[in-house]
């Protein structure tokens, strides 16, 4: 993982190791994006979940070479779109009739639903760094940049100074950003 990577800069490091079919980074992005497409497919049978968010890491894997954010926009998008394809040819092959709600909800999604999206995604990819990071550094991250903690009342709950509690969520959000770059971003309306 780049070290030297400004939270300003888009990095595209984890892309590069899954187009290069690097084993650890598929294992890693499965181990981060499966939980958020089951999350996307909420409405659906557990079967049914496991299943499509196995069709959309296939897809993915398959089509990972072709992905350019230039041209699709994020990558969160990106999935998102595969998994409504998926989620429609489910519900049009069982004749289902939640399909269109749940579609017109996943394909346009408020900010609330978009904002409850980044919270999943930065716990599971928190998750699978917890080797990298001390636990209180997860909590400041956690607290502060997914919940919205302040500082002030994470120092007190930590024991530890202001200061200490926003240089862990940095340190920990830079880290992130290396690795993970333009998957983390906030989609624009």
């Amino acid at each position: 993982m780049p070290s030297n990577s400004t939270p300003h800069t888009t990095s595209t490091s984890i892309l590069i190791r899954l187009r290069n079919q690097e084993p650890e980074a598929w294992a890693r992005f499965d181990s981060v994006y499966r939980p958020y497409i089951v999350e996307l497919c909420k409405s659906l049978q557990v079967a049914d979940k496991d299943d499509i968010a196995q069709q959309v890491l296939i897809k993915v894997h398959h089509a990972i070479d072709g992905f350019d954010r230039q041209r699709k926009g994020s990558f969160r998008a990106w999935l998102r779109t595969i998994t409504v394809n998926l989620i429609a040819d489910l519900c049009k092959s069982r004749h289902l009739p939640v399909a269109a709600e749940l579609l017109d909800k996943l394909a346009e999604p408020t900010q609330d639903r978009l904002d409850a999206e980044q919270v999943v995604l930065y716990e599971n990819i928190v998750a699978t760094a917890g080797d990298i990071f001390s636990e209180k550094w997860v909590r400041c991250f956690l607290g502060m940049t997914v919940y919205g903690i302040s500082s002030d009342q994470l120092a007190e709950e930590l024991d530890m100074s202001r200061g200490a509690v926003r240089k862990a969520n940095y340190m920990v959000l830079h880290r992130l950003i290396a690795e993970f770059g333009d998957m983390l971003d906030k989609e624009e309306d």
